[in-house]
Parts: C-alpha cells; structure tokens; sequence
C-alpha cells in the first residue's frame, strides 16, 4: 500500500478530538496526563478521577459535556488486535460521566470508539467498533436506520439535526488494511454525509455524496450551510467545501478553502475542531509531532492565519474559546483578540 494510501486511511482511523460544544457551556474540559483539568473561564482545576469504590481511572479522551457533566472514555491496560495482528488504531474503551471534581458517575457503555454530545448536552451520538451510529438520550439508546460505518458525527447548534459520515457497507479496518487492489482500496475510502433528523431519528437525505472522501462536517451558526472537508482520491486534492441544505438538488459542495499552507491554501482542521468565534472560524491543524497549532479564517475560507501552538479548541460561555497550551495549561481567547491577531 502507498504512503498516500496509508494517509487517507489515516483520516478514516484516526480518532476525533472534541465535538463542538454549546456556546452556553460554562466549562470547558481537557485530559492532562489522564487527569481532569477543567476550566470556568477564569481559573483552571484539576482532578483525579476516582470510581466509586475509590480505586482510580485513567481518561483516554474527552468527548465534551452530556447532562452537565463531562464525557470521556477511559483506559484500559489490555488492547485488542485484529486477526492478522494490527493492534486497532481506534480502540473500544468504556464511555463514562465525570463529575467536575473527578468522581466517576457513570458508565454508559463498555465498548466505544468515538461519541459526540449534542450542543444542548442532553444526548449522544456513539460510534462503538461496529460503526454503526446509536443516539442516547437519557437511558435510552437508539441505532440509526442508515446503510453504511459510520465514523464522525456533527450536530447543528440547535441540536435538531445530525450530519453522519458514512463508508460503505463492507468497511472494516482488516479490510482496509489489506485491500487486494487500489480500486478497493479507493472504493473503501469513498463517504458520503447524510442528514437526519435528531428528534425523530429519522434520516432526511443525503446531502454529500461525490465519489470522494468526505469528513469533518460542521454546521454555519444558523445552521442553513455544512461545511465539510473533502479529498479527491486520485490526485492528491482537497480542501474544505460548503454546501447550502436549502438546496438538496446537489451533494457536491463548494470549495472554499484549498488544502495546503498560505497563501495557496490553508491547513486542514481536526476532526470536530472547528468553531464559530465572532466572525471568524477557529480550528485545530495537526503537527508531525502529534501536536496542534490553532488557525483562524473568514467564513469564505479567506485570510486564514496561525495563531500558535494550541489543541482541543471548544467554546466557553458565549464569549470566548477556551484550548489547551502544549504546556498542560489551559488558555482562552475572546472574538475581539482573534480580531486583533487576524489584523496583525
């Protein structure tokens, strides 16, 4: 398999970081050395997470906020390998609630891969290793009637409606793996991102679909557009497209945004990190290293510039966003100092 062949598996394999998060949410959580760091807009705490017996858990990763409290998956000692003995870049760990000051609530599922509270905090799209997509809303689970593996999900800012990436039907990570030829291989990394509705659960169409892969999505703030990030599997190209919903006639949408470095184009964001900020988007574009620098551009896909080293961007309150230095400590910036960096 080509290095290029590896990398676009790598955009299907690789796990999200947090999901936009209501612009009511009054504190914004990170995992710091498997601790719980949270921070209310004007301080940071951190947090041991204990289970209730007292015995300590470790957190993999913060999801966001669900029922006012944080959403994580814990570690695990063992990981499970695949029968020709890949250890799963993805793996299934135990979804649980934690409490602000590190106490374990709840767990509410034993295997998940990735999980997407809504804006509102009152539900959850879970993706566990099956890929297929299951809504919990209170003690009740439900699984999308959608044909296809799931592997990311965008709520809109009113949490009425879902976007859902979707590989085809036979995806499996073996099969990606190992796939007898290019054209199976490029076939397995074609996705398509279909709409739902999140009240009633039921699917309202498919509103990306153009033989390429598509992820990443993320609703306008009005909710009247999707944006999402787009590759071209024969030659290299990509970026992120946007697409009007009041017009379902096309599911190809407009390409915005070329990906690359300025002037030419811009960085591609991680998957469930960029948001509204003012008038500008914020996102979170990946490092060789394994860490994040923060960018910001105009809705147009225009003037996009760095900002600095920075990950796990998520909003705080109504005015600011709140990301994690690589020093472990949390900082915040206002819609009016992304104005003032944007016109230096």
């Amino acid at each position: 398999m080509s290095f290029r062949q590896w990398n676009l598996l790598a955009l299907f394999v690789a796990a999200g970081g947090l999901t936009a998060m209501s612009v009511l949410a009054q504190t914004a959580y990170f995992a710091v050395d498997g601790k719980l760091v949270t921070h209310d807009g004007a301080q940071a705490r951190e947090a041991k997470v204990r289970r209730g017996d007292g015995t300590p858990a470790t957190i993999h990763r913060v999801w966001g906020a669900y029922q006012g409290k944080c959403l994580v998956t814990l570690s695990r000692q063992e990981t499970k390998e695949s029968p020709s003995g890949h250890t799963s870049a993805v793996p299934a760990l135990p979804l649980a609630l934690v409490s602000s000051d590190g106490t374990l609530q709840a767990i509410l599922a034993e295997r998940v891969a990735r999980a997407f509270p809504s804006p509102d905090g009152q539900a959850v799209a879970i993706i566990p290793p099956e890929r297929r997509c299951v809504i919990q809303r209170g003690d009740v689970q439900t699984t999308l009637p959608l044909e296809g593996r799931a592997s990311h999900v965008a709520w809109a800012p009113d949490s009425t409606r879902l976007a859902v990436v979707l590989y085809p039907e036979d995806w499996s990570e073996e099969k990606a793996n190992n796939a007898p030829t290019t054209d199976d291989f490029l076939r397995l990394q074609q996705s398509r991102i279909v709409l739902v509705d999140a009240i009633s659960l039921a699917p309202l169409g498919e509103v990306v679909n153009d033989g390429g892969t598509n992820y990443n999505p993320f609703f306008s703030p009005d909710a009247s557009e999707l944006y999402y990030i787009h590759l071209d599997l024969l030659d290299d190209r990509g970026g992120v497209r946007k697409l009007a919903l009041a017009d379902l006639s096309t599911t190809v949408g407009t390409l915005i945004a070329p990906a690359g470095e300025p002037p030419r184009g811009v960085p591609l964001g991680r998957v469930g990190t960029y948001q509204w900020l003012g008038d500008r988007l914020l996102f979170e574009a990946g490092t060789p290293d394994g860490g994040g620098v923060l960018w910001s551009m105009c809705p147009d896909g225009t003037d996009a510039r760095p900002l600095g080293p920075g990950r796990y961007p998520q909003i705080l309150g109504s005015d600011r966003i709140a990301y994690l230095k690589p020093d472990g400590t949390v900082a915040t910036i206002t819609p009016a100092e992304l104005q003032k960096e944007a016109e230096r």
